[in-house]
Order: C-alpha cells, then sequence, then structure tokens
C-alpha cells in the first residue's frame, strides 16, 4: 500500500484527498485541502494515541519532491498502528483486506436485463450488496476466521467434558424423555458458551473490524456519492438533478417557503428552465 503515497502525491489537491481517504481512512487517518491559495497541499491528520492526541502534517502534492514523498511515507508508518493501540484492529489484516477488496473493482455484473454493468455504474443499493459481500468473502478467507470453528472447540473442550458431566449426574438417562432434557439444555448452554467465546476474543473482533475497516475505506466514498445522489433523487425533480443553482432555488422555496411551491412547479417551463441554468453558468 506505501508505493500509493507515490502515485497519490502526483495528484491535485481534491483526488489526492479523496485517494488518500480511500487508502487510509479505515485506519483513523484524516486528510483534508490545506487551502493555500496558488498551492497544492494537503493536511495529513494522524489516527489519536492513547491520550487522545494526535499529529498534524502538511505536505505537497502535484510535482512533490523526493524528500518530501518520503517524509509523507515516514509519516504514514509511523502512526499506522494508532489505531490497533486504542481499538481491537490490525494493521496486516486491513492492508491484507484493502487489497482483496481493491481486486473487485473491475468486476462487471449483469442487471436485470442481462446488461453489462460495472462497478461505477452501480446503484447505492447494488453497490451496498456488493460491499457486503466483499467482506464475507474477506472474511472467510482470513485464515484465523477460516479454522475459528476449530479455534472454538479447542478453547471450549474443558467447558464442554464438564457440561456433559454435570448433566449426565442431573438426568436418568435411562428415559427418552429425560435424553431429550438434556440434548435440549446441552445444545442452549454450549450456544451461550459460543458466544461468550466470541465476544471475549480480541483477536476475531480485531479480524472483523480490520476488515470491515479495510472494505469500507476502500468502497465507502463511493458509497456515500452514490447514496448522496439517491436522496438528491428523491429530494429533487429529475430536471434539476445537476444543478446546484437550481437545487438550491427549490430547496429554498418548496422547503422554506412552502405556500410557493405551486408557484415553483411552473419553473419546468423550458424557456424559464434555460434562463435559469445560463444564469447559473455565469455565476
Amino acid at each position: 500500500m506505501a508505493d500509493g503515497i507515490t502515485n497519490i502525491l502526483g495528484l491535485e489537491e481534491k483526488p489526492a484527498v479523496r485517494q488518500f481517504r480511500q487508502l487510509y481512512g479505515g485506519m483513523d487517518f484524516g486528510f483534508r485541502e490545506a487551502f493555500a491559495p496558488g498551492l497544492n497541499r494537503i493536511v495529513m491528520t494522524s489516527p489519536k494515541d492513547i491520550n487522545g492526541d494526535f499529529e498534524e502534517l502538511t505536505i505537497n502534492t502535484k510535482n512533490p519532491s523526493e524528500s518530501e514523498i518520503k517524509i509523507a511515507q515516514d509519516f504514514i508508518s509511523k502512526y499506522k498502528g494508532n489505531k490497533s493501540k486504542t481499538q481491537t484492529f490490525d494493521v496486516d489484516t486491513y492492508e491484507n483486506a484493502w487489497t482483496f477488496a481493491d481486486t473487485y473493482k473491475n468486476e462487471t455484473f449483469l442487471d436485470e436485463n442481462e446488461t453489462p454493468i460495472s462497478v461505477e455504474n452501480l446503484d447505492y443499493d447494488q453497490l451496498k450488496e456488493h460491499v457486503d459481500l466483499i467482506v464475507n468473502n474477506a472474511t472467510e478467507s482470513n485464515e484465523y476466521i477460516a479454522n475459528y470453528q476449530q479455534t472454538m472447540k479447542d478453547g471450549l473442550k474443558d467447558f464442554e467434558a464438564k457440561l456433559l458431566s454435570e448433566l449426565k449426574t442431573k438426568y436418568d438417562l435411562t428415559s427418552q424423555e429425560n435424553v431429550d432434557k438434556a440434548n435440549e439444555e446441552y445444545k442452549s448452554r454450549m450456544n451461550v458458551a459460543y458466544d461468550n467465546f466470541v465476544k471475549n476474543d480480541d483477536k476475531y473482533k480485531s479480524v472483523v473490524n480490520s476488515i470491515n475497516s479495510a472494505v469500507y475505506s476502500r468502497f465507502g466514498g463511493d458509497l456515500k456519492r452514490k447514496f448522496d445522489k439517491k436522496n438528491v433523487k428523491e429530494l429533487y425533480p429529475d430536471w434539476m438533478e445537476n444543478s446546484d443553482f437550481l437545487k438550491g432555488v427549490y430547496k429554498n422555496i418548496v422547503y422554506e417557503m412552502p405556500n410557493y411551491k405551486e408557484q415553483f412547479r411552473g419553473l419546468k417551463n423550458a424557456d424559464q428552465i434555460e434562463i435559469i441554468q445560463k444564469k447559473n453558468r455565469r455565476a
């Protein structure tokens, strides 16, 4: 993942911030534009340490020097372990899961009409389903999770033996009725034991948290943009979807001055729409 820093620092501020967030946001790094007129600079914020403290680094993007790239790489390397100090989180698991998730970016799907559709053209609900599938696949392919059934069995071996001994003493197993009762109690208490085993297993929680953080860091920005677009479609008429000016006017009139809602519908007149769009382009 470190190689990505070199490529990102060749970009302008906005795309650099977006790609840094995609790569390292799940580790709790923060990235924002420095808003330095005439300069391409971004601010990196480290994850908080156990005392709640953090560090910041302002770095040039767009043709940075070798030394600046090295400074950025060292900053990421120095602080990427902070999240594991404050949460159940593992850096290696995160990086492996992120790389795994990234392999899904070029997948092609078939819609209801059997028409091929790329990941970038999925709508929000489709992409959310796709991301959930990636999380599931990444989790199942993790070595610790793949062997977890045996881990639980080994971890609860003494508990299970003690429980079986207790049930044999508690129930007269010469009758089928008591055998059934013993089996029911066995299943119930073992299920509780399994649940408690998972809840108290920091390694398990670390793996799951790290995988989720990685996959949603990789696709979270896309999900947010598609979610916002979905809400825009519900909030605004289709004909003003691509005009911030029109959406601002619509929101002001329809939601802040509802008495004018009926009058505003007149803007669907093509000539009036064109006038406002021209005004928007001049602004």
